[in-house]
């Protein structure tokens, strides 16, 4: 079964925010996510998805958790004026987690930090009504 989890917040000019889940009490794969980037973010929006134990938040901070998102030599994800689809494949075996969403804004105004994830569930989990 698909799960799709939205993350929605804005990130203030200069500064670092973070949207973290509900609590996650079953295992799961991280299919994909689709970060939306608006007009004239021109590559100042940094964005990295982690997964956590904990559902902590610093204030103007990276949160604690396992990014997803390393590929190559950068561990974020940057855009302009579109949706950047990422393929992530990633499985969380353990219950009990939370996805974490992190923005860092280099720009001198606020952006909109947009994310969708789709989580795919086991059917069995389902079955023996674990949601």
């Amino acid at each position: 079964m698909l799960k799709t989890l939205t993350f929605f917040t804005e990130v203030p000019a200069k500064q670092k925010r973070s949207v973290v889940s509900e609590l996650l009490d079953f295992p799961y794969l991280i299919k994909e996510a689709r970060v939306r980037f608006y007009l004239n973010v021109r590559g100042n929006l940094r964005v990295k998805i982690l997964v956590s134990f904990d559902n902590v938040i610093p204030d103007n901070a990276e949160p604690a958790g396992f990014n997803v998102m390393k590929y190559g030599n950068v561990d974020y994800i940057i855009g302009d004026n579109e949706t950047v689809p990422i393929y992530i494949a990633f499985p969380v075996k353990r219950e009990g987690s939370y996805i974490k969403v992190f923005g860092y804004n280099l720009d001198s105004f606020p952006h909109k930090l947009d994310v969708k994830i789709d989580l795919d569930i086991p059917d069995e989990r389902i079955m023996s009504g674990g949601l």
